[in-house]
């Protein structure tokens, strides 16, 4: 019984791994940016930029050996490719989310920035999950052959 319970809490329990990952990495960020901007004097462009950047690798690299327990390093460079296409398009949905809960629905920025964050952080979940750490480990080379592959599964 504990077996079969186990199995239906699989996703919940990784969905909440890669939430505490971003708010773990999101922290760091910002307090890496308080730490170069306000104490070491750089300027803030730049700082947000290292920042940026360092959290990035840091939520690649924990999501993926920590959440995903994928340890496969042949394709690391693909998934990270993948994981950080995911994040370019979550950047443009996002702002195109704010600019209709805002300006067309009225809904304050931070309420905005929240239903937008969550709908975003799941579907980033979901996407990373079933290809980013899943299919491109498995096929290395041919995606539309694995996802294809995955549509006959389901």
């Amino acid at each position: 019984m504990s077996i079969l319970k186990r199995d239906r809490s699989r996703p919940f329990i990784l969905f909440v791994k890669y939430s505490l990952t971003g708010a773990l990495v999101t922290s760091c960020e910002l307090y890496l940016l308080y730490f170069l901007v306000d104490i070491s004097k750089w300027f803030y462009l730049p700082a947000s930029a290292l920042s940026f950047g360092l959290g990035l690798l840091a939520s690649f690299f924990l999501r993926k050996l920590w959440v995903f327990k994928n340890d496969d390093w042949h394709d690391t460079f693909k998934q990270f490719g993948w994981y950080s296409f995911i994040l370019v398009i979550n950047i443009a949905f996002n702002i195109g989310l704010m600019y209709w809960l805002v300006e067309l629905l009225r809904l304050n920025y931070l309420l905005a920035q929240f239903f937008s964050g969550a709908l975003l952080g799941i579907l980033s979940f979901l996407f990373n999950k079933t290809v980013t750490f899943h299919l491109v480990t498995k096929t290395a080379t041919n995606l539309p052959k694995a996802l294809a592959e995955l549509k006959h599964k389901t």
